[in-house]
């Protein structure tokens, strides 16, 4: 997931926060991707990572799930157009032809 230039997350970790979130942070705030200011946490360039979760995870300070956290301008997230894309499901089992 790519998150853009000029984002905004929350500056602190949470309690609850797994030390490699924390790692990551500080990993990022070296490479001049990311600054904390005062309350907000800003990107000040584009970063691609490996999964909506890490992205997430990073911007809230805690654990976070992004496929059903991250969300369109239609309110759907990953998962929704995950789900879209495939179809709907009936809940029966196919068998091989």
């Amino acid at each position: 997931l790519l998150v853009l230039a000029g984002s905004r997350g929350r500056s602190g970790t949470r309690p609850s926060a797994r030390p490699g979130i924390a790692v990551q942070r500080a990993a990022l705030e070296t490479e001049a991707v990311i600054e904390v200011r005062d309350t907000d946490l800003v990107f000040l360039k584009d970063h691609l990572f490996g999964s909506p979760s890490a992205a997430g995870c990073v911007l809230i300070g805690g654990e976070n799930n992004g496929r059903t956290s991250w969300r369109n301008m239609k309110g759907q997230s990953i998962a929704d157009l995950e789900q879209l894309a495939v179809g709907p499901s009936t809940g029966e089992a196919v068998q091989p032809g």
